[in-house]
């Protein structure tokens, strides 16, 4: 009993899967026996017969006779061949190709001409040096569309970080919003509005999400709108009778140059003529409209200079200031206390002229400056003692002029200004690695006072101090922006014939001049289809005097009482008026019946005036008693 339990046993657990369990065994394969399956189902599928192999040196069938023969077959059976033959096209079976090759490739491989490795390295090298656009081929100045803001200068221009909507201002005081989107070819700002009376616009920044507008003019008071044109902040100002500005809540003078953040979509920064940068937050409440923290700036003797542009790092980290003095100022805004400056170079342009402009690359560590002095400057902040390329002859005569750099980091861009229409405004592009004239533009007998290149749009968009908005794009490198409207025709609204006539809604009138509200139609329609208002029969007179009416013609009783009056007074017709009123006066001769008739018994007889001495030649009394009166000259 214990044998046959032993193979119950290993019979069981061979049926549930772990007879093995413990005894790893490495598994045996036999190749002879694989070949042949595979021959046999090879000759089964393509027609040939079946032949059984063995190895060189072993029997098959253990037989000794036969050895000779299966040596005999396993030679030939190694050249025969197994599954379908290669295909001729195929240049060599060493190639990996799963199918057989399409006709276009083989072709190909026909025609190319042969070379070596080393001539197929160089053309790839050519095609490269050929593929890549030179310094004048990267500028969108194909084509030109120009925008009408007003008749006076163009002093700033922003536009949103998606490139749907642009604000522009200028010397008119007005503010002027484009939508790209909602325009056409008429070029018609959506909203107009002068949020700063009589002072001039100096600079427009839009927030980092696009949701808030900056706008700095000629006041000391900044304001912060949202992309619809509404007023949503105002800066507190401060108090001018203060000798430390760092007591005051705002700035005491005129603005000079405003900047959001480049990372935060709440705070910003303005620079005013008090001589100080102060950085805001536009979530505070409306009651706490405070600045956040203050910068002033020195002069090389230490006394108070005024900064006449500004500008954030590319990640905020830093503020950098163009002074009037010619100097360039940064502060670390990381610090806790902004007292002392990071970097500085107090002789950085000339003297005594503004600094217009200031610009930081997008990698952070080079400065552009334009200045008052006719010059633009590149700088590196890391050895900010000397300038790494300088430009003359570039005339300035407006202090909002800046300087751009491209969104690839290789151009910069800023434009000249002249006087009285002397000479020609340019657009002006430098290389940023060589400073080497890239391309002039000539915009005509005006000054190019505010320049913008958008990243996204891959558009430049320029001020002008006739007061147009000119747009630079080209219709491949471009997108959207001023390729939505340059083509679109304006729609004309149909003009429809007729009058429309419209109910005076009058609830206080009185009856007679109360107009009746209109009724439903379908009231409308019932009471047009009785019979008197369809037949238009006129409505009968009463038979009694009811209502105010009399049988008599059906008239009113106004009516039938004056019509019985003029009856009864009749009066001819005459032609002779005078003949007609004489032809009573016997009659009124003997029964006078209106001043003759009043005085019959009181005075039958009339008596008149007699004229008295007293009475002048020319018919005036003199009241006697009065003094007559003397001549002033002719006293006796």
């Amino acid at each position: 009993m214990s044998g046959q339990d032993e193979d119950e046993e290993s019979k069981l657990r061979k049926q549930m899967g772990f007879s093995d369990f413990g005894q790893k065994k490495a598994r045996v394969f036999d190749f002879d026996e694989m070949f042949s399956l595979a021959r046999k189902t090879a000759s089964e599928k393509f027609g040939s017969k079946p032949t059984e192999t063995t190895r060189p040196g072993r029997d098959s069938d253990g037989d000794d006779d036969d050895d000779d023969d299966s040596s005999s077959d396993s030679s030939s059976d190694e050249n025969e061949l197994i599954g379908p033959p290669i295909p001729e096209i195929l240049p060599s079976t060493s190639e990996a190709q799963i199918g057989p090759p399409a006709l276009e490739s083989i072709l190909e491989e026909k025609n190319r001409p042969k070379h070596n490795d080393d001539e197929i390295i160089d053309s790839d090298d050519d095609l490269v040096e050929e593929k890549a656009p030179t310094d004048r081929e990267r500028l969108p100045i194909g084509c030109v569309v120009g925008l009408e803001h007003g008749t006076r200068t163009v002093s700033a221009i922003g536009i949103d970080p998606s490139g749907a909507r642009m604000v522009t201002g200028g010397f008119d005081y007005d503010i002027k919003m484009f939508d790209f989107n909602g325009m056409d070819n008429s070029k018609r700002a959506f909203r107009t509005l002068t949020p700063f009376e009589s002072h001039q616009i100096r600079s427009i920044s839009w927030s980092c999400n696009g949701d808030a507008i900056l706008m700095c003019s000629g006041s000391a008071q900044a304001k912060v709108f949202d992309r619809d044109g509404h007023e949503k902040m105002e800066c507190a100002k401060g108090d001018q009778y203060l000798a430390d500005m760092a007591q005051t809540k705002g700035h005491t003078a005129m603005l000079n140059s405003g900047v959001f953040h480049p990372r935060s979509r709440a705070e910003f920064l303005t620079c005013s003529y008090d001589g100080t940068l102060r950085t805001w937050v536009a979530d505070y409440p409306a009651l706490h409209h405070e600045h956040k923290a203050l910068m002033k700036c020195r002069s090389r003797n230490g006394q108070r200079t005024n900064p006449s542009s500004c500008c954030y790092h590319f990640d905020g980290k830093l503020v950098v200031a163009g002074c009037s003095d010619g100097s360039i100022q940064i502060w670390d805004t990381s610090r806790t206390t902004l007292v002392n400056t990071a970097f500085k170079n107090m002789s950085a342009h000339q003297s005594n002229n503004d600094i217009t402009g200031v610009n930081f690359s997008r990698d952070g560590r080079i400065l552009a400056s334009r200045s008052a002095d006719a010059t633009m400057k590149l700088w590196d902040i890391r050895n900010f003692k000397h300038p790494l390329h300088t430009v003359d002859d570039l005339p300035n005569f407006y202090p909002m002029t800046d300087v751009i750099f491209s969104p690839d980091d290789q151009i910069i861009a800023t434009g000249t200004s002249i006087k009285n229409k002397h000479g020609k405004g340019r657009l002006c592009f430098y290389s940023r690695n060589t400073f080497e004239n890239v391309e002039t533009i000539a915009v005509g007998h005006q000054s190019v006072v505010k320049v913008l290149w958008h990243n996204r749009l891959n558009q430049i968009f320029t001020g002008l101090s006739n007061g147009e908005c000119r747009i630079y794009f080209d219709s491949e490198k471009s997108r959207n922006g001023a390729l939505l409207f340059a083509g679109k025709v304006r729609k004309v609204a149909k003009q429809v014939s007729g009058v429309s006539q419209k109910d005076a809604i009058t609830p206080y009138a009185t009856k007679l001049f109360k107009e009746h509200r209109q009724k439903m139609p379908h009231v409308q329609a019932n009471i047009n289809r009785r019979p008197d208002k369809a037949t238009n029969r006129p409505e009968p007179p009463l038979l009694t005097s009811r209502g105010g009416r009399t049988s008599d013609g059906g008239l009113s009783l106004a009516a039938f009482v004056s019509q019985k009056m003029a009856k009864e007074m009749e009066v001819p017709d005459d032609s002779d008026p005078r003949g007609a009123i004489l032809k009573h006066a016997a009659a009124a001769a003997k029964d006078p019946k209106l001043i003759n008739h009043a005085y019959k018994e009181s005075q039958p007889a009339p008596i008149f005036r007699e004229e008295s001495d007293d009475e002048d030649d020319y018919g005036k009394i003199t009241i006697p008693g009065k003094k007559p009166k003397l001549d002033g000259y002719n006293i006796a």
